[in-house]
């Protein structure tokens, strides 16, 4: 089920982990077991991809049963991003290969704290 979620503000440089709950339709847990999650970064007009991320790179499937998947962008995985407000588009792919949209919303992405020192 597709439920926008804007996320609190994450620090470039640091790694950023982020949990998503899948639900069908009802709100009822999806069963990911043998399933993916795709999780993709953009700018927020959604004109640049930045990240195209799944269980092959930087998505686990945490709790298949109840749908949990944790995504986890390394800061090497960062090189390049800088300081904007992204958005992020989550999809679930069930085990049988059925797609399913989940969570989206804003990502907002701040300079490290230490980029200003000398």
């Amino acid at each position: 089920m597709a439920t926008e979620t804007n996320l609190d503000p994450f620090r470039l440089g640091e790694d950023w982990t982020i949990t998503i709950d899948c639900q069908d339709s009802a709100g009822d847990p999806l069963d990911l077991t043998g399933g993916d999650l795709k999780f993709r970064l953009s700018d927020f007009d959604q004109t640049t991809l930045y990240l195209d991320l799944s269980k092959a790179e930087g998505v686990s499937i945490a709790a298949p049963a109840t749908g949990r998947a944790v995504v986890l962008i390394t800061a090497d995985m960062q090189a390049g991003l800088k300081a904007q407000t992204f958005r992020y588009d989550t999809e679930a792919v069930l085990g049988d290969g059925t797609p399913s949209d989940q969570a989206f919303g804003t990502l907002p992405a701040d300079d490290s704290l230490f980029s200003s020192l000398p």
